[in-house]
C-alpha cells in the first residue's frame, strides 16, 4: 500500500518500502544509504557529496591530455539505425512478452518524471555502448552492468529530475567522476548517441532496454533495479508516442552544457595541465640541450686529446729519428778511426 508518510522511488516513483528488510543485500548497487528513509531533495544533496569526493583531477587531467587514450572512443561510430531500420530479434520479442501488458495511469508529472529519468538510464547505456565498442561479452558483462548502474542516477540513487537540464547536467558530471575514461568530449559524444537512440524511435529504445535487463539478470543482485525500473521502462515504451520521442529529443538538442556548469572546476585544471605539460616540455628540452653541451664538450675535449697524442707521436719519433742518426754518424767515426 502506498504511504504519503514513506520516500517513493522506482518507476514513476511509486514504490516505496522496498528495502526496509533488505538494504544490506543491496548496498553494492545503490550508493542511497537509507531509500526507505531519505526523502527526494535529501538525496540530491548527498548525491552530489558523494560526487564531489569521488571526482579525481589527476584522473581527469590525465584523460585530458593523453588524448591518443580517448581518441579511439571518439571515432567509434555506434551505428544506432534509423526508426525504420529497426527491428526485434526473436529472443527479444519472447523476452518482451513475458513481460505482459500493463496499463500506467500516470499524471502529468509523473509522465516528466519518467521521460527525464529515461534520458538518464539511456546515457548511462550508451557510455557503456561507446566505450565497449558495442561488444560486450559474458566475460565483461558484470563490468557492463557496473557502469550503467553507477552511471544512472536514477538506478543509483533513485535520483528523479524536473528539469532536461538537470538530467543532462548529472549525466555528463557522473561520466566524469567514476568510470574508466573521463572526458568532456567523451561524455558529449555520449549524448549524442544517446539522441540517436531516440531518434530510433521506440523499437531502438526499446533493444537498449531489454540489453539493460539482461546485464542486470546476469549481475546478482542488480536484479531488483529491473523490477524497480527496466522492466516496467520496456513495457511503457511500448506506447510512448512519437510526439513525445520528437519532443524529448528537440529537448535535448536545445541544452547547452559548459564545463563550468559541473562545478567541477575543469577549466582551472585543464589550464594548469596545460601550464604543468609546458614546464615538463621546457624542462626536457632544456635538459636535451645540456646533453647535447656535454656530449660536444665531451667530443671536443676527445679531439684535444688525440691531437695532443699525435704531436706527441710526431716529437718522440722525430727524436727517435735524431738518435738514430748520431748514432750512425757515431759509428761511422768510430769506423773510420779504425782505419
Amino acid at each position: 500500500m502506498f504511504s504519503g508518510n514513506l520516500p517513493s522511488y522506482g518507476f514513476a516513483n511509486k514504490v516505496q518500502g522496498v528495502f526496509v528488510k533488505t538494504k544490506d543485500e543491496f548496498k553494492v548497487i545503490v550508493d542511497l544509504p537509507d531509500p526507505d528513509s531519505t526523502v527526494a531533495c535529501e538525496r540530491e544533496a548527498r548525491r552530489l557529496k558523494c560526487e564531489e569526493i569521488a571526482f579525481s583531477s589527476h584522473h581527469y587531467c590525465a584523460d585530458f591530455m593523453e588524448e591518443d587514450v580517448v581518441e579511439p572512443y571518439l571515432q567509434f561510430n555506434s551505428k544506432f539505425q534509423s526508426r525504420k531500420q529497426v527491428t526485434l530479434n526473436h529472443e527479444e520479442q519472447e523476452k518482451l512478452l513475458s513481460f505482459g501488458n500493463k496499463e500506467y495511469l500516470l499524471n502529468k508529472e509523473e509522465k516528466k518524471i519518467v521521460l527525464l529519468s529515461l534520458v538518464d538510464i539511456l546515457f548511462a547505456y550508451s557510455y557503456n555502448h561507446r566505450t565497449t565498442y558495442g561488444e560486450d561479452s559474458s566475460e565483461d558483462s558484470s563490468e557492463c552492468a557496473w557502469t550503467v548502474n553507477k552511471l544512472s542516477a536514477t538506478l543509483c540513487w533513485f535520483q528523479y529530475f524536473k528539469t532536461i537540464n538537470d538530467v543532462i547536467k548529472t549525466c555528463i558530471r557522473r561520466s566524469l567522476c567514476y568510470p574508466l575514461y573521463r572526458n568532456f568530449k567523451l561524455s558529449l559524444k555520449v549524448l549524442e548517441d544517446t539522441t540517436n537512440i531516440l531518434k530510433g524511435g521506440r523499437k531502438q529504445i526499446i533493444k537498449c532496454l531489454l540489453h539493460i535487463h539482461k546485464l542486470f539478470n546476469e549481475s546478482e543482485p542488480r536484479y531488483i533495479l529491473n523490477e524497480l525500473y527496466i522492466k516496467d521502462y520496456c513495457i511503457w515504451v511500448q506506447n510512448l508516442s512519437d510526439s513525445r520521442i520528437e519532443n524529448l529529443i528537440e529537448s535535448i538538442q536545445k541544452v547547452i552544457i559548459n564545463k563550468c556548469d559541473l562545478n567541477l572546476e575543469l577549466e582551472e585544471l585543464e589550464t594548469a595541465a596545460i601550464l604543468v605539460q609546458k614546464e615538463t616540455d621546457e624542462e626536457r628540452l632544456l635538459q636535451q640541450v645540456m646533453n647535447l653541451d656535454i656530449h660536444s664538450k665531451n667530443s671536443s675535449d676527445e679531439e684535444e686529446e688525440s691531437s695532443s697524442n699525435e704531436s706527441d707521436y710526431e716529437t718522440d719519433s722525430e727524436s727517435s729519428s735524431e738518435t738514430e742518426t748520431e748514432s750512425l754518424d757515431s759509428d761511422d767515426e768510430s769506423s773510420v778511426s779504425d782505419t
